[in-house]
């Protein structure tokens, strides 16, 4: 078998902690792309608010973001699949987080939509300087988004729920009943601090399936990196499933392999092992 397509996800698997793309990992992807496979970003974020470094790689094309609820073509800035929130079950769930001690927005039109309330909150929230400085660079701050979103009476195409810092028990209680109360949606983290709802068919395993389908490559020939449980469904859905090491212990569980962590170059690790048993 040879991989056409490696989809890998970003924060806390490609990217240091630091949300940086480590020489080694850059080096990997260029000796993979040379050899044919195609890299393609599978990640929360939404194209233009993926990091330089990585919408400036020369061969990046496609991207799986918004967790799979948006495939996106760069050249021919063309949408190859979207699922995405209806309004009306955002005013539902919008309703019930006003109920709780969350901050809470939306991406919509490929940007994150922010209360400047929820704002000025962060730093209480969020406390790791790299991962409050992700949200600041990809939000837009209003004085009341949710009439915003009416006005536009607009789907949305992510809602992200930010506990705050030490309340990881209210998290957990969430990642377990939001599920329920607002099934069939797909909830999911991405951080040690959030939670991420999304349509029922927008994961990155839906979205991996849809962008094989568009480029006629079989699923079979596909690999995947990742950490979090939102990576858990792209895992299983890919040829070969790689979690980081620093992955959740459900993602280790469903992986072909485990790499070493996002820190350690791990993603290098493998392609490096793939390139020398001819996988690539």
């Amino acid at each position: 078998m040879k991989i056409r397509l490696i989809a890998l996800d970003l924060d806390g698997t490609l990217l240091t902690d630091q949300k940086e793309l480590s020489e080694r990992n850059r080096t990997a992807l260029f000796e993979a792309a040379a050899r044919g496979a195609l890299i393609v970003p599978a990640t929360g974020r939404f194209f233009s608010g993926m990091p330089t470094a990585i919408r400036a790689l020369p061969f990046l094309r496609y991207g799986i973001n918004i967790n799979g609820g948006k495939v996106w073509d760069e050249t021919l800035q063309q949408t190859l699949y979207s699922a995405y929130i209806p309004y009306e079950t955002c005013e539902e769930i919008y309703d019930y987080l006003e109920t709780l001690p969350v901050l809470f927005d939306c991406y919509q039109y490929d940007c994150g939509w922010i209360d400047r309330r929820f704002y000025d909150l962060l730093w209480e929230y969020v406390r790791q300087d790299p991962v409050r400085g992700v949200i600041t660079s990809t939000r837009k701050i209003t004085e009341d988004f949710r009439a915003l979103m009416h006005e536009r009476h607009d789907s949305a195409q992510k809602i992200q729920i930010l506990c705050r810092e030490g309340d990881e028990p209210l998290r957990q209680e969430l990642l377990r009943t939001l599920p329920v109360r607002f099934a069939p949606l797909n909830v999911s983290t991405s951080l040690y601090c959030n939670i991420e709802i999304n349509a029922p068919l927008a994961t990155k395993g839906q979205g991996l399936q849809a962008l094989c389908r568009a480029l006629s490559i079989p699923i079979g020939e596909t690999a995947a990196f990742g950490d979090g449980l939102n990576d858990l469904d792209l895992l299983k859905a890919a040829g070969i499933g790689v979690a980081m090491e620093n992955a959740h212990p459900s993602v280790k569980a469903a992986a072909d392999q485990i790499a070493g962590s996002n820190n350690e170059n791990g993603v290098a690790q493998v392609i490096d092992d793939w390139i020398r048993r001819g996988l690539l």
